[in-house]
């Protein structure tokens, strides 16, 4: 990785660019640099480290010819290349006859700037416009994000070699992808702005943006990013900030961080913190490690009761965890007030609710019913498990046995909860029914998918009972009334018959 940081303009997205071609002599002729894949928001700076005139052959304005350039060294960089590293990218003679003549402190030079060594003189550009610092000869600033396109654009410049620096730039995304030459064929040149700026990546469990699981459960939560090149600094900040909500509780035991192999100890570290809510702290001295070494951070958190509390309607019920890397960006300023902060990274933790509705009919305004129980479950066949909640911490855990199960009985307002769950299918199973009223025959199948449109961490489930009655079992009424019924309705038969047959003689008599 020193090679790496050897070879390759990295601090900055340090980009080569030569503006060339156009009629000799004319001031009217300009050249433009576009950049393209561009950071939003980021300032870009260029630089012209030489002067540039063209013997141009213009005969045909709408094809001019060029028939050779001529270079001078641009005032701003005269140091550079009389006592600095520049130096060495002026020689005495050119045995390939294929060099640009200069001239320069009185003297005639070659400059000897090729694609071997191209990457090397980067390096050493952008170290000289960190430690002057150099004169931009022009700055722009990104368009904000989700503008396209996402470029920006230097016009109207005098003809020269340039070198594009995106300022506070310290990430590679290849060994010599900030590196650019471009021909001397064409006014405008374009290039891509492959360097990055300092950022991190953050996820949860197995790699995943957002989550959602049973309260009580554990979290892992992975933090990654790289070392940066620190050329020209003295001194380089990467501190490293995550907060939790309320609903998290961080295990301040168990943060690691390391940096490529390196597990680092709490002397590796400046102003390290810890609380309940999350952590903090700076790796001292980043630039002693590796550039471009990876940088892992891990630690836990659980989901506690917090989760449940109550939330503005227009919120969704989630836990959030916010992680920010500030990071040097002008080696010229120290301290805090010469950093910038990457785009804060978030992981979501959802945790669901199941409510049952329990109602006498599907029908609007149904009467609510109170005193139905239920039990959760979830699986099939011999891996059914039940859900338990402690009455305490609110943790759920999943059982064996339906004995154990916490038993939910809708109140008043017919409402029974099942909550702090995670995404995921699950059974309703009626044990008892209201008083007066059938047990459901079959479970009632329900699915939370907090994570899914909406984020509908609670599910509302209506149940219907219908009105009814057991038989009675032995020593209880049983038949006896019908017996007793039917008895007196024989006997009332047998009077009226009796009466008749009197009333019949009497009249025959």
């Amino acid at each position: 990785m020193k090679t790496i940081k050897r070879i390759s303009a990295v601090l900055f997205a340090v980009i080569l660019v030569a503006i060339m071609a156009a009629p000799a002599f004319a001031a009217d002729h300009k050249g433009a640099i576009k950049v393209t894949d561009v950071t939003p928001e980021k300032t870009y700076n260029i630089y012209r480290v030489f002067d540039m005139t063209a013997d141009v052959d213009d005969t045909d304005p709408a094809n001019p010819v060029v028939n050779g350039v001529f270079y001078t060294v641009n005032a701003d960089w005269a140091d550079f290349f009389t006592t600095g590293a520049g130096a060495a990218y002026l020689v005495n003679s050119d045995s390939t006859n294929t060099l640009p003549i200069t001239v320069f402190n009185s003297a005639t030079k070659y400059i000897n700037i090729t694609d071997d060594n191209v990457a090397e003189f980067a390096q050493a550009a952008q170290e000289y416009v960190l430690s002057k610092p150099v004169t931009a000869t022009a700055t722009q600033d990104a368009p904000v994000a989700g503008t396209v396109p996402m470029e920006v654009n230097f016009t109207n410049l005098d003809l020269g070699y340039y070198l594009v620096y995106p300022y506070g730039a310290t990430q590679l995304k290849g060994i010599n992808a900030s590196i650019c030459a471009l021909t001397s064929t064409n006014l405008t040149q374009e290039i891509a702005a492959k360097s990055e700026y300092p950022t991190i990546e953050k996820t949860v469990g197995a790699g995943e943006t957002d989550g959602s699981y049973d309260i009580g459960d554990e979290l892992e939560f992975t933090i990654k990013g790289v070392v940066p090149d620190t050329t020209g600094y003295t001194t380089y900040i990467y501190k490293i900030s995550d907060e939790m909500s309320e609903g998290l509780e961080f295990d301040t035991t168990s943060l690691t961080i390391t940096v490529g192999s390196t597990t680092l100890t709490d002397t590796d570290l400046e102003e390290k913190t810890v609380s309940a809510t999350g952590f903090s702290f700076k790796i001292a001295d980043i630039g002693s490690y590796d550039v471009g070494d990876e940088i892992t951070v891990t630690y836990s958190a659980v989901i506690t009761s917090n989760a449940l509390r109550e939330r503005p309607a227009n919120e969704a019920a989630m836990e959030s965890n916010n992680a920010q890397l500030t990071y040097s960006r002008d080696p010229s300023i120290s301290g805090e007030t010469g950093t910038d902060n990457s785009t804060p990274v978030e992981v979501d933790i959802y945790t669901g609710t199941i409510q049952i509705n329990k109602v006498d009919s599907e029908a609007a305004g149904a009467t609510k019913l109170q005193g139905a129980q239920f039990v959760l479950k979830k699986g099939e066949g011999t891996n059914v498990k039940y859900y338990k909640q402690d009455p305490t911490t609110k943790a759920v855990t999943w059982v064996d046995s339906k004995d154990d199960a916490t038993v939910a009985i809708s109140s008043t307002d017919g409402v029974a909860l099942f909550e702090g769950i995670a995404d995921g299918t699950y059974q309703i199973e009626e044990i008892a029914p209201p008083t007066g009223y059938n047990k459901l025959s079959a479970d009632v199948t329900v699915t939370v998918d907090s994570k899914g449109a909406g984020h509908n961490v609670t599910v509302e489930q209506p149940i219907v009972n219908k009105k009814g009655f057991e038989l009675p079992g032995t020593g209880g009424i049983g038949t006896t009334i019908f017996y007793t019924l039917g008895a007196i309705l024989v006997l009332g038969a047998g009077i009226l018959l009796i009466s008749k047959r009197k009333m019949s003689s009497k009249a025959n008599g």
